[in-house]
């Protein structure tokens, strides 16, 4: 973990000596909890660990635009003396051209879960998004190809359109999604899945975001439904709140994760921000022979 805070930190170290049209910003979240990762682990544990990443956006003359960020998670838990990381990493080209925001992305993910004992994995995507920008109402294509390498070698591909209207303090956003998933040069699964969004961005500091997507598999039976929620709110100054719920409902039961961190700020100034968090996280379902976990931890935040 040591040695990709320092590729992260060595990187940033460079852009940054070229101001001239880069935004650019570093950020580290170290902390330390206890818990425990699923339910195979009676005696809950000492956890420590955190979150490094960085985010850069440079300006390619007046329309274009190039996104940088990456970032690297990772948590060791004291029993059963295991690690659990994950690092991401990505590029975005966009170009503007009157009304129309065309984007090109390509991003990858490297991983390891020793408690799960699946070895290692990582993925490399490609995306294409084409998005009209109006006043009032906004539209979006979108289309991608994942790749997965770990146990087993798969191809996903995804295609969507989606559109947002503003309505006062609320956008809705209706869409429509297609999935494919190939295995071996074998189709596994294909789903055609609607779906519905809704924003609400009040005058006083509250965000809500609330996704439904309805899946419906093409291939095998049964349907599912995804739920997912974002929740943030900054009631004074030196204190915010976020909340975030994914839940996922089919005919076999249902699966979820619930997240929430409470943030104190501590120290403000042109080059940097710094506060106190605490967060907890748990895993819950119905599956009798799913494992969940759960986890709290407090630590400091570093924003440059």
């Amino acid at each position: 973990m040591k040695k990709y805070s320092g590729i992260v930190i060595l990187f940033l170290l460079t852009i940054t000596s070229q101001p001239q049209g880069l935004n650019a910003e570093l950020l580290f979240k170290p902390g330390a909890g206890f818990g425990a990762p699923d339910q195979s682990f009676a005696e809950p544990s000492l956890c420590y660990g955190g979150q490094a990443g960085f985010s850069a956006d440079i300006n390619i003359g007046t329309e274009g635009l190039v996104s940088l960020s990456g970032s690297l998670d990772g948590t060791w838990w004291q029993k059963p003396s295991a690690t659990q990381f994950n690092a991401q990493g990505g590029v975005d080209i966009s170009l503007a051209q009157g009304l129309w925001v065309y984007k090109a992305g390509l991003s990858g993910s490297f991983g390891e879960d020793q408690l799960a004992d699946t070895g290692s994995s990582g993925t490399i995507q490609l995306s294409l998004t084409g998005i009209r920008n109006g006043a009032s109402v906004s539209y979006q294509i979108d289309g991608s190809v994942l790749f997965n390498a770990g146990q087993t070698l798969s191809t996903e591909y995804f295609g969507g359109i989606s559109a947002s209207f503003l309505w006062g303090e609320t956008v809705v956003k209706p869409g429509l999604a297609l999935y494919t998933s190939v295995v071996s040069s074998a189709l596994t699964s294909y789903s055609v899945s609607p779906k519905l969004g809704l924003s609400w961005y009040p005058a006083f500091p509250i965000a809500l975001d609330i996704a439904l997507l309805y899946e419906r598999n093409l291939l095998e039976p049964g349907d599912s439904v995804q739920i997912n929620s974002d929740f943030s709110m900054q009631p004074l100054p030196v204190f915010g709140i976020s909340l975030s719920h994914e839940a996922s409902i089919s005919s076999a039961g249902y699966t979820g994760t619930v997240w929430s961190e409470f943030r104190f700020n501590l120290y403000a100034s042109s080059c940097c921000t710094s506060w106190w968090y605490v967060s907890g996280s748990m895993d819950y379902t119905d599956f009798l022979d799913t494992n969940t976990g759960w986890k709290l931890s407090t630590g400091l935040g570093f924003r440059f």
